[in-house]
């Protein structure tokens, strides 16, 4: 009976030590149960009379409580870590819906981007030629209208098929095979053609250029040329394009009105405007729009070297 009382004592106050490890976190509180449990173990032995088996039993209790501790101390930052794996789960499952939410935004605004820099750029070069045709038949100058014209047809041709690739692709247009220099030069004499403003361009270019400054700083010249066209009432642009190292800088001044500070600051109604500063943005650039005294407008742009982009 003695024997069967002092095994069942030798395991119950373990297992209350090791019951504690579950309730409390705090770890000083354990160690004071695991006194008390102790103590009154002892004091059990005591009572009955077993002071001789004391030493034994006490290496047994401690024995036991390591053992009881450490299995439920694994138990349960097991049962924490899985807590904390579902957790992860749950704010992974979070940031992935973000995810496709932020990527659908983007992709609504880089279709709306790409419709603009396509179909927008392309209707309102159009709309500059023919403007320029009806001027010089008023004039009776039926030779240099139908020029006009033959340029507005090539031009017309050139926004369907990047109207069909950026709708195809949701990209508009591929760089893998273009010269930048000669499409600058080709936008150059475009704009010319189209409106008689003169261009004075300065480029000077070394090194690679990734695709992605390609494709944006084009289309940003093409917009800050076509703006100039519809709002500047200029006679002359200077272009100035200088990359070197992955680094790019482009400069476009006008001697027109210059442009307002409202619609400067502004993003609503100018999507021309917008379209420039998501292209600066994504290429990692600053923009800088000064008001020239006493007339014109001056864009400044400079986008750092991107690492490990592809050429």
């Amino acid at each position: 009976m003695d024997q069967a009382l002092f095994m069942v004592l030798l395991g119950m106050y373990p297992v209350l030590t090791g019951q504690s490890v579950g309730v409390y976190d705090d770890r000083s509180k354990i160690v004071m149960l695991s006194v008390v449990y102790y103590v009154l173990f002892l004091s059990t032995l005591y009572m009955m009379g077993q002071s001789e088996s004391m030493v034994l039993m006490t290496i047994l209790y401690a024995m036991m409580n390591v053992i009881l501790v450490s299995f439920a101390d694994l138990f349960l930052e097991q049962v924490h870590a899985r807590f904390r794996t579902q957790a992860f789960l749950e704010d992974l499952e979070r940031a992935h819906r973000k995810v496709e939410e932020l990527t659908l935004a983007n992709e609504r605004q880089r279709m709306a981007r790409d419709l603009h820099d396509t179909l927008a750029q392309g209707l309102a070069g159009i709309i500059m030629q023919l403007d320029a045709v009806d001027a010089h038949l008023t004039k009776g100058n039926s030779q240099r209208a139908q020029e006009i014209v033959q340029h507005s047809m090539v031009h017309a041709k050139k926004t369907l098929s990047e109207a069909r690739l950026a709708i195809d692709n949701l990209r508009s247009k591929t760089f893998a095979t273009v010269d930048f220099s000669d499409a600058i030069r080709n936008e150059v004499e475009r704009f010319k053609n189209a409106t008689g403003i003169q261009v004075l361009l300065d480029m000077n270019m070394k090194g690679s250029i990734p695709k992605l400054m390609m494709e944006h700083g084009l289309y940003i010249i093409g917009e800050c040329l076509t703006n100039v066209a519809r709002h500047a009432e200029a006679n002359h642009v200077w272009l100035y394009v200088r990359i070197e190292d992955g680094n790019m800088k482009l400069e476009i001044k006008d001697d027109g009105i210059g442009i307002a500070w409202s619609q400067k600051n502004s993003l609503t109604g100018h999507y021309g405007l917008i379209g420039i500063k998501e292209r600066v943005r994504i290429l990692g650039g600053t923009l800088i729009i000064t008001n020239n005294i006493p007339r014109g407008t001056l864009i400044q742009i400079d986008t750092p070297e991107k690492k490990g982009e592809n050429s």
